[in-house]
């Protein structure tokens, strides 16, 4: 998956759900979900899955609360590369009914960093 196609699916995901403060950094997009369970969620290609573990690692959030979204075709080879995060494999991008959901303007791509 591409950077700018994984891009315009976090846009979408993000507008779906009012998550509204996110931005780019080192190729890793950040989106602040402030949620207790979920305070922010990095999302990358397999190029950027280290650089993605490094900012979860290195957050300051408690153990648990940073997650990481990694598109990849291998995702246990790159499980094994990342440890010691722990390891949840989902198999779908999108787990909201977008018919269902009110519709919020999808912001515009960022400026590259």
């Amino acid at each position: 998956m591409h950077d700018e196609a994984l891009g315009r699916w976090q846009r979408g995901w993000s507008a779906a759900r009012g998550w509204n403060d996110w931005q780019c950094v080192d190729d890793v997009i950040v989106v602040r979900i402030g949620e207790p369970r979920r305070r922010v969620e990095y999302i990358a290609t397999r190029a950027h899955a280290t650089a993605a573990a490094h900012l979860a690692l290195t957050d300051c959030n408690p153990p648990g609360t940073s997650w990481l979204t990694i598109a990849t075709p291998d995702p246990h080879r790159l499980a094994a590369e990342l440890r010691p995060l722990e390891f949840v494999r989902t198999e779908w991008l999108m787990t909201v009914r977008l018919a269902d959901q009110a519709s919020h303007p999808v912001p515009p791509s960022p400026e590259p960093s």
